[in-house]
Protein backbone atom coordinates (compact mmCIF):
# COMPACT_ATOMS: atom_id res chain seq x y z
CA UNK A 1 0.00 0.00 0.00
CA UNK A 2 3.33 2.28 0.61
CA UNK A 3 3.79 2.62 -3.06
CA UNK A 4 -0.23 4.01 -3.59
CA UNK A 5 0.05 6.28 -0.76
CA UNK A 6 3.09 7.78 -2.95
CA UNK A 7 1.42 8.21 -5.98
CA UNK A 8 -1.64 9.61 -4.68
CA UNK A 9 0.68 11.81 -2.74
CA UNK A 10 2.55 12.94 -5.89
CA UNK A 11 -0.97 13.59 -7.69
CA UNK A 12 -2.45 15.75 -4.94
CA UNK A 13 1.24 17.93 -5.58
CA UNK A 14 0.63 18.07 -8.92
CA UNK A 15 -3.04 19.74 -8.18
CA UNK A 16 -1.62 23.17 -9.17
CA UNK A 17 -3.39 23.76 -12.41
CA UNK A 18 -6.81 22.33 -11.19
CA UNK A 19 -6.35 18.96 -13.37
CA UNK A 20 -4.30 15.96 -12.12
CA UNK A 21 -0.97 14.86 -13.61
CA UNK A 22 1.16 11.86 -12.67
CA UNK A 23 4.30 11.15 -13.42
CA UNK A 24 5.15 6.99 -14.36
CA UNK A 25 8.23 5.68 -15.67
CA UNK A 26 8.65 8.41 -17.97
CA UNK A 27 4.95 9.40 -18.94
CA UNK A 28 2.60 11.87 -17.31
CA UNK A 29 -1.29 11.84 -18.33
CA UNK A 30 -2.95 15.05 -18.37
CA UNK A 31 -6.77 15.58 -18.41
CA UNK A 32 -7.91 17.08 -21.32
CA UNK A 33 -11.66 18.28 -21.71
CA UNK A 34 -14.07 15.88 -21.10
CA UNK A 35 -16.99 14.44 -23.46
CA UNK A 36 -20.26 14.61 -21.68
CA UNK A 37 -23.03 14.96 -24.34
CA UNK A 38 -23.71 13.62 -27.82
CA UNK A 39 -24.24 15.67 -31.23
CA UNK A 40 -27.53 16.69 -29.94
CA UNK A 41 -26.28 17.81 -26.72
CA UNK A 42 -28.23 14.78 -25.22
CA UNK A 43 -25.86 13.82 -21.86
CA UNK A 44 -23.75 10.83 -21.72
CA UNK A 45 -25.67 8.18 -18.40
CA UNK A 46 -23.42 5.42 -17.28
CA UNK A 47 -21.21 4.84 -19.97
CA UNK A 48 -19.60 1.34 -19.57
CA UNK A 49 -17.75 1.33 -22.62
CA UNK A 50 -15.30 2.74 -24.83
CA UNK A 51 -13.09 2.40 -28.10
CA UNK A 52 -10.89 3.93 -30.56
CA UNK A 53 -10.27 3.30 -34.10
CA UNK A 54 -10.23 3.66 -37.81
CA UNK A 55 -10.55 6.97 -39.06
CA UNK A 56 -9.78 8.81 -35.31
CA UNK A 57 -13.41 7.62 -34.46
CA UNK A 58 -14.91 6.96 -30.36
CA UNK A 59 -17.03 4.99 -30.28
CA UNK A 60 -19.31 5.13 -26.33
CA UNK A 61 -21.54 2.51 -25.21
CA UNK A 62 -23.59 5.14 -23.20
CA UNK A 63 -25.22 2.15 -21.03
CA UNK A 64 -27.62 3.76 -19.01
CA UNK A 65 -29.61 4.96 -22.47
CA UNK A 66 -28.75 2.09 -24.22
CA UNK A 67 -27.33 3.30 -27.08
CA UNK A 68 -24.09 4.04 -28.84
CA UNK A 69 -22.87 7.53 -28.95
CA UNK A 70 -19.74 7.98 -32.14
CA UNK A 71 -17.47 10.89 -32.06
CA UNK A 72 -13.93 11.94 -34.26
CA UNK A 73 -11.12 13.36 -32.88
CA UNK A 74 -8.54 15.60 -35.06
CA UNK A 75 -7.04 19.22 -34.78
CA UNK A 76 -10.01 21.08 -33.22
CA UNK A 77 -10.52 18.71 -30.53
CA UNK A 78 -13.46 15.90 -30.80
CA UNK A 79 -16.59 16.44 -32.42
CA UNK A 80 -20.18 14.52 -31.56
CA UNK A 81 -21.10 12.91 -34.87
CA UNK A 82 -23.88 10.26 -34.36
CA UNK A 83 -26.19 7.86 -31.48
CA UNK A 84 -28.12 4.95 -32.27
CA UNK A 85 -30.46 2.31 -30.10
CA UNK A 86 -30.10 -0.95 -31.62
CA UNK A 87 -32.79 -3.43 -30.53
CA UNK A 88 -30.72 -6.35 -30.29
CA UNK A 89 -28.27 -4.44 -28.14
CA UNK A 90 -30.39 -3.19 -25.38
CA UNK A 91 -27.29 -3.04 -22.85
CA UNK A 92 -24.26 -2.04 -24.82
CA UNK A 93 -21.34 -2.71 -22.55
CA UNK A 94 -17.45 -3.49 -23.91
CA UNK A 95 -17.24 -2.48 -28.08
CA UNK A 96 -14.32 -2.25 -29.91
CA UNK A 97 -13.62 -0.56 -33.84
CA UNK A 98 -12.57 -2.81 -36.96
CA UNK A 99 -10.00 -1.34 -39.49
CA UNK A 100 -13.24 -0.80 -41.56
CA UNK A 101 -15.32 1.61 -39.22
CA UNK A 102 -18.06 -1.34 -38.12
CA UNK A 103 -18.55 -1.90 -33.90
CA UNK A 104 -18.80 -4.80 -32.37
CA UNK A 105 -20.96 -4.23 -28.98
CA UNK A 106 -21.44 -6.49 -26.63
CA UNK A 107 -24.30 -6.92 -24.71
CA UNK A 108 -23.67 -7.06 -21.13
CA UNK A 109 -27.01 -9.24 -20.50
CA UNK A 110 -27.31 -11.50 -23.40
CA UNK A 111 -23.00 -11.40 -23.63
CA UNK A 112 -23.03 -11.56 -27.32
CA UNK A 113 -20.92 -9.31 -30.12
CA UNK A 114 -22.93 -7.69 -32.45
CA UNK A 115 -21.97 -6.47 -35.15
CA UNK A 116 -22.57 -3.08 -36.28
CA UNK A 117 -21.99 -0.62 -39.38
CA UNK A 118 -20.72 3.55 -38.19
CA UNK A 119 -23.92 4.41 -39.21
CA UNK A 120 -26.02 2.26 -36.49
CA UNK A 121 -27.22 -0.78 -39.13
CA UNK A 122 -27.10 -4.03 -37.34
CA UNK A 123 -24.88 -6.51 -39.14
CA UNK A 124 -25.35 -9.91 -37.60
CA UNK A 125 -23.76 -11.73 -34.16
CA UNK A 126 -20.29 -12.38 -34.58
CA UNK A 127 -20.71 -16.45 -32.69
CA UNK A 128 -17.70 -17.92 -31.59
CA UNK A 129 -17.94 -21.77 -33.25
CA UNK A 130 -16.01 -22.88 -30.10
CA UNK A 131 -16.79 -26.17 -28.27
CA UNK A 132 -18.87 -25.85 -25.26
CA UNK A 133 -21.04 -22.49 -24.49
CA UNK A 134 -18.65 -19.33 -24.23
CA UNK A 135 -19.84 -16.99 -21.81
CA UNK A 136 -17.82 -13.39 -23.31
CA UNK A 137 -16.71 -10.74 -20.73
CA UNK A 138 -15.00 -8.73 -22.31
CA UNK A 139 -12.78 -9.01 -26.01
CA UNK A 140 -10.17 -7.48 -27.86
CA UNK A 141 -9.25 -7.05 -31.51
CA UNK A 142 -5.48 -6.69 -33.13
CA UNK A 143 -4.47 -4.52 -36.47
CA UNK A 144 -5.28 -7.58 -38.67
CA UNK A 145 -9.07 -7.73 -37.10
CA UNK A 146 -8.58 -10.89 -35.11
CA UNK A 147 -10.70 -11.20 -32.56
CA UNK A 148 -9.49 -12.50 -28.88
CA UNK A 149 -12.76 -12.80 -27.04
CA UNK A 150 -12.25 -13.75 -23.43
CA UNK A 151 -14.58 -16.96 -22.18
CA UNK A 152 -14.67 -16.65 -18.60
CA UNK A 153 -17.03 -19.94 -18.31
CA UNK A 154 -13.96 -22.24 -18.93
CA UNK A 155 -11.35 -20.05 -18.56
CA UNK A 156 -9.89 -19.13 -22.00
CA UNK A 157 -9.38 -17.24 -24.76
CA UNK A 158 -10.72 -18.01 -27.73
CA UNK A 159 -8.65 -16.07 -31.13
CA UNK A 160 -11.19 -16.15 -34.10
CA UNK A 161 -12.09 -14.31 -36.97
CA UNK A 162 -14.36 -11.68 -37.35
CA UNK A 163 -17.43 -14.35 -38.19
CA UNK A 164 -16.13 -15.94 -34.83
CA UNK A 165 -14.74 -19.20 -36.63
CA UNK A 166 -12.18 -20.09 -33.87
CA UNK A 167 -8.50 -20.15 -35.08
CA UNK A 168 -6.88 -21.47 -31.57
CA UNK A 169 -7.34 -20.99 -27.50
CA UNK A 170 -5.51 -20.06 -25.42
CA UNK A 171 -5.98 -21.88 -21.82
CA UNK A 172 -5.87 -19.68 -18.91
CA UNK A 173 -5.03 -20.86 -15.44
CA UNK A 174 -7.73 -22.09 -13.35
CA UNK A 175 -8.49 -21.74 -9.16
CA UNK A 176 -9.38 -18.62 -7.36
CA UNK A 177 -9.52 -15.92 -10.63
CA UNK A 178 -11.93 -13.84 -12.32
CA UNK A 179 -10.65 -12.67 -15.46
CA UNK A 180 -12.21 -9.40 -16.44
CA UNK A 181 -10.43 -7.86 -19.93
CA UNK A 182 -8.27 -9.21 -22.52
CA UNK A 183 -6.15 -6.80 -24.32
CA UNK A 184 -3.63 -6.73 -27.76
CA UNK A 185 -0.24 -5.66 -27.81
CA UNK A 186 1.01 -3.92 -31.50
CA UNK A 187 3.28 -6.32 -31.21
CA UNK A 188 1.04 -9.25 -30.96
CA UNK A 189 1.43 -10.13 -27.15
CA UNK A 190 -1.65 -10.64 -25.56
CA UNK A 191 -2.83 -9.29 -22.11
CA UNK A 192 -5.43 -10.93 -19.54
CA UNK A 193 -6.29 -9.11 -16.24
CA UNK A 194 -7.41 -11.37 -13.24
CA UNK A 195 -9.22 -9.04 -10.92
CA UNK A 196 -9.81 -11.08 -8.12
CA UNK A 197 -5.92 -12.69 -8.15
CA UNK A 198 -4.88 -8.82 -8.73
CA UNK A 199 -2.22 -10.16 -11.64
CA UNK A 200 -1.93 -9.35 -15.26
CA UNK A 201 -1.01 -12.72 -17.51
CA UNK A 202 0.67 -12.49 -21.06
CA UNK A 203 1.19 -14.68 -23.75
CA UNK A 204 3.98 -13.26 -26.01
CA UNK A 205 3.42 -13.50 -29.86
CA UNK A 206 4.57 -16.76 -31.13
CA UNK A 207 4.22 -18.65 -27.76
CA UNK A 208 1.67 -20.23 -26.14
CA UNK A 209 2.71 -19.60 -22.41
CA UNK A 210 0.58 -17.77 -20.14
CA UNK A 211 3.02 -16.49 -17.64
CA UNK A 212 2.17 -13.85 -15.08
CA UNK A 213 3.46 -9.85 -15.98
CA UNK A 214 5.62 -8.93 -13.46
CA UNK A 215 4.44 -9.43 -9.84
CA UNK A 216 1.19 -9.06 -7.66
CA UNK A 217 -0.78 -6.05 -8.03
CA UNK A 218 -2.41 -6.12 -4.78
CA UNK A 219 -1.26 -3.03 -3.11
CA UNK A 220 -1.54 -1.14 -6.08
CA UNK A 221 -5.10 -1.66 -6.82
CA UNK A 222 -8.44 -2.86 -5.18
CA UNK A 223 -10.65 -4.35 -8.22
CA UNK A 224 -9.53 -3.75 -11.53
CA UNK A 225 -11.82 -4.38 -14.47
CA UNK A 226 -10.11 -3.47 -17.71
CA UNK A 227 -7.17 -2.52 -19.51
CA UNK A 228 -5.30 -1.02 -22.79
CA UNK A 229 -1.88 -1.35 -23.87
CA UNK A 230 0.13 1.28 -25.12
CA UNK A 231 2.39 1.52 -28.42
CA UNK A 232 5.01 1.48 -26.20
CA UNK A 233 4.30 -1.48 -24.24
CA UNK A 234 2.89 0.31 -21.44
CA UNK A 235 -0.18 -1.10 -19.43
CA UNK A 236 -3.17 0.92 -18.43
CA UNK A 237 -4.92 -1.05 -15.54
CA UNK A 238 -8.99 0.81 -14.38
CA UNK A 239 -8.90 0.17 -11.16
CA UNK A 240 -12.91 0.44 -10.87
CA UNK A 241 -13.35 0.44 -7.07
CA UNK A 242 -10.18 2.21 -6.38
CA UNK A 243 -11.49 4.99 -8.64
CA UNK A 244 -8.04 5.59 -11.02
CA UNK A 245 -5.46 4.15 -13.35
CA UNK A 246 -2.77 2.33 -12.63
CA UNK A 247 0.39 1.92 -15.07
CA UNK A 248 2.61 -0.69 -15.85
CA UNK A 249 5.88 -0.69 -17.42
CA UNK A 250 6.68 -3.14 -20.33
CA UNK A 251 7.84 -5.81 -17.85
CA UNK A 252 4.81 -5.68 -15.51
CA UNK A 253 6.48 -2.84 -13.04
CA UNK A 254 4.24 -0.76 -11.33
CA UNK A 255 5.25 3.08 -12.12
CA UNK A 256 2.35 4.95 -11.32
CA UNK A 257 -1.12 5.77 -10.47
CA UNK A 258 -3.54 8.24 -12.28
CA UNK A 259 -6.90 9.79 -10.76
CA UNK A 260 -9.01 9.86 -7.39
CA UNK A 261 -12.95 9.84 -6.96
CA UNK A 262 -13.96 12.75 -7.50
CA UNK A 263 -16.12 15.22 -9.97
CA UNK A 264 -13.85 17.65 -11.05
CA UNK A 265 -12.48 17.14 -14.66
CA UNK A 266 -9.50 15.08 -14.19
CA UNK A 267 -11.03 12.44 -11.41
CA UNK A 268 -13.02 9.20 -11.77
CA UNK A 269 -15.82 7.70 -10.37
CA UNK A 270 -16.41 4.06 -10.83
CA UNK A 271 -14.20 3.63 -14.17
CA UNK A 272 -15.55 0.82 -16.32
CA UNK A 273 -13.32 0.71 -19.73
CA UNK A 274 -10.81 2.28 -21.28
CA UNK A 275 -9.33 3.08 -24.81
CA UNK A 276 -5.92 4.03 -25.93
CA UNK A 277 -4.97 6.46 -29.24
CA UNK A 278 -1.91 6.27 -30.84
CA UNK A 279 -1.92 9.70 -31.51
CA UNK A 280 -0.83 9.92 -27.42
CA UNK A 281 -4.64 9.68 -25.41
CA UNK A 282 -6.65 7.30 -23.50
CA UNK A 283 -10.02 8.00 -23.40
CA UNK A 284 -11.79 6.28 -19.75
CA UNK A 285 -15.35 5.65 -19.69
CA UNK A 286 -16.39 7.39 -16.27
CA UNK A 287 -19.47 5.51 -15.32
CA UNK A 288 -20.35 7.50 -12.27
CA UNK A 289 -19.79 11.08 -13.51
CA UNK A 290 -21.61 10.55 -16.89
CA UNK A 291 -18.72 11.16 -18.98
CA UNK A 292 -15.99 9.83 -20.88
CA UNK A 293 -12.57 11.03 -19.37
CA UNK A 294 -9.72 11.92 -22.25
CA UNK A 295 -6.24 12.18 -20.85
CA UNK A 296 -3.03 12.91 -22.65
CA UNK A 297 -0.04 10.68 -22.50
CA UNK A 298 3.28 12.96 -22.30
CA UNK A 299 6.94 12.10 -21.99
Amino acid sequence: MTRKLVAITLLLAGLGSGLPAAAAGGIKLRAQAPIYVDSKGVALSAPEGVAFGAGSAIAVSDTGSGRIATFRTGAGGITPIAEFKLAEVPYPTRLRITSKGDLLVLDGRSRRIARVAADGAFKGWVDPGAGGDPVVRGFAIDRQDQLFLLDVSVPRVIVADLSGKPVREIPLPAGRSFFSDVAVGSRGDVFVLDSVGHQVYVVRSGSTDVTPLGGSLAEELEFATTLAVADTGHLFVVDQYGDGVVILGPDGSFQGRQGMMGLREGFLRYPSAIAYDPAGFVYIADRANNRVQVFAIAQ
